[in-house]
């Protein structure tokens, strides 16, 4: 099982042999083992920050995927202090290496494109990498495909994380602000981020007059009742 939630890549592998106590006695338990790797949406470095094992009949209730899907969750929001100061310092540590390479060759290069090409061909830097670096200038050099999941990724994880009523509203000064961009006229790039949301996490995309998202709850951590069960006699 695989997915990402609030900003992390979540990766469970199942059917994994996980050893517990029970007693006096040492058992081995079916679960899964659940590795937290961070990255910035669609940038080239990823990292593995945490890793657990969930135990059937301990953490776990069953193997079902949406059980283990829940306690992943609910891991997660557990444990946000730890992981954004883990990310942080992964971020410190990864755009000081960049922004020192990019700067050492950007007065080099008076053309736009050639800049663009030594970001991605010699040191390897995505799109989202050189936009968040700040040189938003190269973005008509861009796959504009790939960057388009890019910002609809950014708005699913802001979104997300802040909303407690299971929807978001973005302007189209923000992103385009961000992104170096120029919505609402460019209809086309516009039209692609409106298809590149997940459609798993994002129920509801309008773009009358910004980005307006609904999320599927299950993926919003400050909706507090997200994961109680309807009774038959709520449902009657």
């Amino acid at each position: 099982m695989e997915f990402r939630y609030r900003g992390y890549r979540i990766f469970a592998a199942t059917k994994h042999d996980v050893i517990r106590t029970k007693g006096s006695k040492t058992v081995h338990a079916e679960g899964v083992i659940v590795y937290v790797f961070y990255s910035s949406r669609g940038c080239s470095y990823e990292k593995m920050l945490m890793l657990t094992e969930m135990a059937v009949g301990y953490e776990l209730q069953n193997d079902s995927d949406a059980e283990i899907k829940k306690k992943v969750i609910m891991y997660i929001d557990a444990h946000i202090d730890e992981l954004r100061r883990l990310a942080m310092n992964f971020e410190i540590a990864r755009n000081h290496l960049i922004l020192k390479r990019a700067l050492s060759s950007y007065d080099n290069y008076e053309c736009g494109k050639e800049l663009y090409r030594l970001f991605r061909e010699s040191f390897e830097m995505t799109d989202a990498d050189i936009a968040e670096q700040g040189f938003v200038e190269l973005v008509p050099y861009f796959n504009k495909e790939t960057y388009a999941v890019t910002i609809a990724g950014y708005m699913t994880d802001i979104g997300t994380e802040k909303t407690e009523t299971g929807g978001y509203f973005f302007k189209f000064s923000e992103i385009s602000r961000k992104f170096g961009l120029a919505l609402p006229g460019d209809n086309m790039m516009l039209e692609r981020i409106k298809n590149s949301f997940d459609k798993s996490v994002v129920k509801y995309v309008d773009t009358t007059s910004g980005f307006f998202l609904a999320f599927n709850e299950e993926y919003c951590p400050h909706i507090s009742d997200r994961f109680e069960e309807v009774s038959d006699d709520d449902e009657g």
